[in-house]
């Protein structure tokens, strides 16, 4: 079996790789930029080990591939996992998301039109939490681009006789992480202080992302043999930030011997994401834990590789 993996390099790209991999897949991966010209090194803690083990393509987008007739040397394809797409300062008001709509669907004709020369007519969707439902809106302007990018492309794939089927993910942690609530706290616990949590209130749905990698390459599997589209939603634990980082301090203190520590923050800040963000949106659900005793001691090892290498400074 073998998929075309946009978005490698990303936070969960990088882990649902390694869960494809394992789970017998052969990845073809796309690089907007050469790989080996890149300086970063948390992109590259995330490609440790999966540079040789993949077939990247030449640099460039989706659609650049497509119009070059890049994708043609690719030969069979079973599956697209349509994982990359803009989200740079995605938290922020002023996010451009007819920017970012543009940039996800750029190409989209082309892509399709080349794709089906292969006979590959199945794709994966990543969404997003922040993507409108049947009962809310869209939370943010990315999740507006994310939203309007998932309804382009179902409605061209379905208009060339193919099966978008779309995996929705909340909110991971684990290594590889992006800098956010997690990564802060327990930077702030390497570096012996206590974290300060802003948002304490905030309740969202939390998922360990090497369980979340696990449930895509199922997922991935499923839909390989189905005759329908289908859309399936990653859930985990519900709680509010502050009953996850206390959650996250009792594990961290036995990993690193030393006591974790957090407090609210006497000035709370504001935030215009909703209070409660989670699966509400009757979607068929995967319930995603954490079971596997490697997790935490991972976990640890990659914010201490982090701390040395500067990579949240």
């Amino acid at each position: 079996m073998r998929v075309l993996l946009t978005g490698i390099s990303s936070f969960t790209g990088s882990h649902f790789a390694r869960a494809l991999l394992h789970a017998g897949f052969e990845i073809a991966a796309t690089q907007t930029k050469p790989i080996e010209a890149r300086h970063d090194p948390l992109i590259d803690w995330r490609l440790d080990g999966l540079r040789d083990r993949v077939t990247w393509l030449p640099p460039g987008s989706l659609g650049t591939l497509a119009e070059r007739g890049d994708l043609a040397s690719l030969g069979r394809l079973d599956l697209v996992c349509l994982h990359g797409a803009m989200t740079a300062g995605h938290h922020r008001t002023d996010f451009d998301w007819q920017a970012a709509l543009q940039n996800n669907i750029s190409g989209l004709d082309a892509i399709i039109a080349a794709l089906s020369k292969l006979g590959c007519h199945r794709y994966l969707l990543t969404d997003s939490i922040f993507q409108a439902t049947s009962v809310r809106p869209a939370v943010s302007a990315y999740g507006l681009a994310k939203t309007l990018t998932s309804e382009v492309w179902r409605f061209a794939v379905h208009s060339a006789g193919g099966h978008l089927n779309r995996f929705v993910i909340p909110h991971p942690y684990g290594p590889g992480e992006k800098p956010g609530l997690t990564s802060y706290a327990i930077q702030a616990w390497l570096s012996g202080e206590a974290a300060c949590l802003r948002q304490p209130g905030l309740v969202r749905d939390f998922v360990p992302v090497t369980g979340l990698a696990k449930a895509y390459a199922d997922f991935a599997h499923t839909v390989l043999v189905q005759e329908a589209a289908r859309e399936l939603a990653a859930t985990g634990e519900v709680m509010s930030n502050s009953e996850f980082i206390g959650r996250l301090s009792g594990q961290f203190a036995a990993l690193l011997s030393q006591p974790c520590r957090y407090h609210e923050a006497r000035q709370m800040q504001a935030s215009a994401e909703p209070k409660y963000l989670n699966i509400d949106n009757g979607l068929e659900c995967v319930l995603v834990t954490q079971d596997e005793p490697a997790f935490w001691p991972a976990y640890a090892d990659f914010h201490e590789c982090a701390k040395r290498l500067s990579i949240y400074s």
